[in-house]
């Protein structure tokens, strides 16, 4: 073969006829289109799949109270506005709504509060306040009184006329004095105190008329109290966890142990889980009585308690208030 006709035959190999070249163009911007186009078209929004129950809850919760929320502004904007300036959360229960006048807070009348816009059941609690002692000294006060929130008491302190005590009543006793609705611990008392807490039995009113004792600490010496049964000894009281040993001397004239109030327990009746729950007896103590018991027979006389290993005797003079032999 000549070299001619191999030169004609590769030109022709590699050429592309009209028709050829037009389908590779066709073929080239069909793939450029593909390439850029997704960048230009809008993004699908992916649905969101939720299988808890609690978190469509909380969303449909969510909604509702953004629906409210709105509606609540639309109808009331100046009052929303004004509890934005004064930087109290919008919602308080209380009625705020309620009538103004001028009231003195040692003397207004359950009916009284109520038409102020405060809550029956705070009401309630501060006619109990002042029933057993508890006294207001100055409009602040009344934001201390728990379960008032803070935007009515302070609707309600330009109104607060406090009348003075009379000369004769200037001595005040400590329930006055240390008088505690509130979590209010900064008032001394005085050592010739009348006031008597009797820790058996009081409700928390009591617990919190006294000096440096709040919400929380009452709610701890109840509970201690229900799990022992009862309180042998004022001494006790030290025993809560969180309530300082200052606070205690302070509060120690002011009380005392009421008698036939202690709840006993069966030494020979009483299972393992009952013997466990008792604070001072708890899970080891528990298990090595009920051991004993049933390697021994039945116990015949507290003492007998005192043959156990881990039973000492200041352990058998804590716990023995709260056993007995059937």
């Amino acid at each position: 073969m000549k070299k001619p006709e191999i030169k004609e035959l590769i030109i022709a190999y590699l050429t592309f006829s009209a028709r050829e070249r037009i389908g590779v163009l066709v073929l080239v911007s069909l793939i450029l289109i593909l390439f850029i186009a997704p960048d230009f078209l809008p993004k699908p929004k992916t649905p969101i799949s939720i299988d808890d129950s609690s978190v469509v809850a909380l969303i449909d919760r969510w909604r509702v109270d953004s629906t409210s929320s709105f509606e609540y502004s639309s109808r009331s904007p100046r009052k929303k506005l004004s509890d934005l300036s004064t930087g109290v959360p919008i919602g308080d229960r209380e009625n705020h709504t309620g009538k103004l006048f001028l009231f003195d807070p040692n003397t207004a009348s359950h009916a009284d509060w109520v038409a102020l816009g405060v809550r029956d059941k705070t009401a309630s609690t501060i006619i109990r306040y002042r029933e057993k002692g508890g006294r207001f000294r100055k409009p602040e006060d009344i934001s201390r009184i728990f379960g008032l929130s803070p935007s009515l008491a302070m609707r309600l302190q330009p109104f607060v006329r406090i009348k003075p005590l009379p000369v004769d009543q200037s001595n005040e006793s400590a329930a006055i004095k240390t008088g505690k609705v509130w979590n209010n611990n900064n008032f001394p008392v005085p050592p010739s105190a009348t006031l008597k807490v009797d820790i058996n039995s009081a409700d928390s009113l009591q617990w919190l008329a006294l000096p440096g004792i709040g919400p929380k600490l009452t709610s701890r010496i109840l509970n201690f109290r229900q799990r022992l049964g009862g309180f042998n000894s004022v001494h006790q009281i030290a025993e809560v966890y969180g309530l300082a040993d200052s606070v205690f001397q302070i509060i120690k004239p002011l009380l005392v142990a009421g008698e036939g109030q202690i709840k006993q327990i069966s030494i020979n009746l009483a299972g393992k889980a009952e013997l466990a729950e008792h604070p001072y007896i708890r899970q080891q103590l528990a298990s090595t009585i009920v051991q004993y018991r049933e390697a021994h027979g039945p116990f015949t006389q507290l003492e007998d308690l005192m043959r156990i290993h881990l039973i000492s005797e200041k352990v058998f003079e804590k716990i023995r208030p709260y056993l007995k032999i059937p």
